[in-house]
C-alpha cells in the first residue's frame, strides 16, 4: 500500500479490532462499518469480505452465531 491516501496494515488491525470489540459490546451496525472501511480498501484482509457478505446475506442471528467466535478475545 504505497498510496498515501490508503491505510497502512496496523490501521487495518486497528479497525478489525474495532470492529471485533463493537460486536462484542452488541453495537453490529457500529461493526460493520468499520469492516466496510476495511473492505473498500482491499478484499484480501483478514475474513472482512465474507464477515460483510454474510451480514447481507444472512440472519443477524445466524450472522452473530457463525462469527462470534472470530470476535471473541
Amino acid at each position: 500500500m504505497n498510496d498515501p491516501n490508503q491505510l497502512d496494515w496496523l490501521s487495518l488491525e486497528r479497525l478489525y479490532e474495532e470492529g471485533c470489540e463493537l460486536t462484542r459490546r452488541g453495537k453490529k451496525e457500529e461493526a460493520i462499518r468499520r469492516f466496510e472501511q476495511i473492505l473498500g480498501i482491499t478484499t484480501e484482509f483478514r475474513d472482512v469480505a465474507e464477515v460483510i457478505d454474510d451480514w447481507y446475506l444472512v440472519t443477524p442471528v445466524t450472522w452473530l452465531t457463525k462469527h462470534q467466535k472470530r470476535f471473541q478475545k
